[in-house]
């Protein structure tokens, strides 16, 4: 009984360590800088710094936020409202943009190719 417990401790200690890991790893997946489009097609960049905070280069819309990995995806959260989702579809990177007031789950307000810069 003893040596079972043990067994199921150590496995249970195994899995969340992977769990941590995994997250790290998807973390610096996205982590960097990036090259977007807006809605007019003009390119802009952000940044995506491991300790969670983002920066970008788009007008006064997209100076400072804060992102996650979430589901595979990052999603950054900008101080004026808008979200922007990085996601790999394929081979690529898609950037799906959200106007404030809607959610990820809502159809985009724009969508574009996501470049590492």
């Amino acid at each position: 009984m003893k040596i079972q417990f043990r067994r199921v401790l150590n496995l249970l200690l195994v899995f969340t360590i992977s769990i941590i890991l995994s997250g790290t790893l998807l973390a610096k997946e996205y982590s960097g800088a990036w090259v977007l489009a807006d809605t007019n097609k003009d390119p802009f960049e952000i940044q995506l710094s491991e300790d969670g905070t983002a920066s970008g280069t788009h007008g006064k819309d997209m100076k400072y936020g804060t992102w996650e990995e979430k589901d595979g995806q990052a999603i950054i959260n900008w101080g004026t409202g808008w979200i922007t989702v990085i996601v790999k579809e394929g081979d690529q990177y898609i950037k799906k943009a959200f106007k404030p007031g809607l959610s990820i789950t809502d159809k985009p307000t724009n969508t574009s190719s996501a470049k590492r810069k």
